[in-house]
């Protein structure tokens, strides 16, 4: 639940202008559009969200890593997924913004009208517990979010899936996991360095000629090392990595 601890930390800290104006240094409109939001559930501020060309804080890539995985994670009513998180654009009648809800499973269940059971196939299964302590609770935007803009800011996260998932287990944890991780361009350049060196390596090259063959591939040393330490920190990033080399290896 650390996560959903922080999306409330970000809706009660974060500052509600009445209007958000374009960015001075990009000129690209700020995630969230200057309307009124509406009357329910909790908060999700995602004022902070913004399109600035500045790097993103911790907390606010945890947040966006985290609508990520769940915007693709499907509704389930079964009771193992209960505790899966998942996200979803709403456009209320009448207006033409989008806000983003975000719940768990069971919290959606728990909002359905309470007649005891809710029939899964073909058995039948006690819907959620609803009250203090159960669920219930969806967070929804306080202001409308530009949905193509957002979208585009996931978009541009690196990393796959499997990786924002791997990300949110250690953040979970209560770790500060690394962030530097390869983009897929860097991914294949450090692919194309390492199996370069592999092969002048069985040579009996000498460390000059490793560095050169780093830097033929677009990289540099310390940039390559630094890759290969998130290999080993990354599971997801160590399989990037090999998908690469074994569509190398068939050519």
């Amino acid at each position: 639940m650390r996560i959903a601890i922080l999306l409330l930390l970000l809706a009660s800290g974060a500052a509600r202008p009445e209007t958000l104006p374009d960015d001075p240094r990009t000129g690209v409109p700020p995630l969230n559009a200057p309307d009124g939001a509406p009357a329910s559930a909790e908060a999700l501020e995602l004022v902070p969200l913004e399109i600035t060309g500045e790097p993103l804080t911790f907390e606010q890539e945890v947040v966006l890593r985290f609508v990520r995985r769940a915007l693709d994670t499907p509704r389930s009513m079964k009771r193992e997924h209960w505790d899966q998180w998942v996200c979803w654009f709403d456009r209320p009648v009448g207006t033409r913004h989008h806000f983003l809800s975000c719940a768990r499973n069971g919290d959606l269940w728990a909002q359905r009208p309470r007649e005891g059971r809710a029939l899964i196939g073909s058995r039948a299964e006690v819907l959620p517990p609803t009250g203090e302590g159960g669920y219930g609770t969806i967070l929804t935007a306080t202001r409308p979010v530009i949905k193509a803009k957002f979208k585009e800011l996931l978009a541009q996260l690196p990393g796959s899936a499997d990786f924002d998932r791997e990300f949110a287990a250690f953040v979970e944890t209560g770790q500060r996991p690394p962030r530097d991780i390869p983009s897929d361009d860097e991914l294949d350049r450090f692919t194309q360095a390492w199996r370069e060196i592999n092969r002048l390596s069985a040579e009996g090259a000498d460390d000059a000629a490793l560095e050169s063959a780093i830097v033929d591939a677009g990289l540099d040393v310390d940039r390559f090392n630094r890759i290969a330490e998130l290999t080993q920190v990354y599971q997801s990033v160590e399989n990037e990595v090999a998908v690469r080399l074994k569509r190398a290896n068939r050519r």
